[in-house]
C-alpha cells in the first residue's frame, strides 16, 4: 500500500480514528491516534479491519472545523466501578486533575514550574 505522509481520517469498528503516516528511522510508519508507531507494512495485514475515507490536508483545518471537542477521562476503582468525566476545555481537565488529586499519579499530571 503506498501511501503519502500526513494525516488521515480512517474508520475502525464503526468509530472515526486519525491516522498519521511518517518516516521515522528510514522507515515509512504510520500510528492511529495516540497510539504506537507501526511498520506500514502491517496496514496490510489491516485491510478489511480499517478503512481509509479520506487524506487531511492540516493546514486547511480551521476553528470551524471543529465541533463539540471534549475530552473524557475515565477511570475503575479497585471494585472495578467505572466513573467518567468530560471536559471541553484544558482549564476544566487541570481543574480536575487539582481538584481531585488521587488522579495526578495514574494520568502523570505534572504541574508547570513557574
Amino acid at each position: 500500500m503506498a501511501m503519502a505522509n500526513g494525516l488521515y481520517k480512517v474508520k475502525c469498528n464503526g468509530r472515526y480514528h486519525l491516522m498519521r503516516v511518517s518516516i521515522e528511522g528510514g522507515r515509512k510508519v504510520y500510528k492511529i491516534d495516540q497510539g504506537l508507531n507501526e511498520p506500514i507494512e502491517k496496514l496490510q495485514e489491516m485491510e478489511g479491519y480499517i478503512e481509509l475515507i479520506c487524506q487531511v490536508n492540516e493546514r486547511s483545518i480551521s476553528n470551524d472545523d471543529i465541533r463539540q471537542p471534549r475530552i473524557t477521562i475515565s477511570w475503575q476503582d479497585h471494585e472495578q466501578r467505572e466513573f467518567r468525566m468530560t471536559v471541553r476545555d484544558v482549564w476544566a481537565l487541570r481543574n480536575i486533575l487539582l481538584e481531585y488529586p488521587f488522579l495526578k499519579d495514574p494520568f502523570q499530571y505534572k504541574p508547570r514550574k513557574r
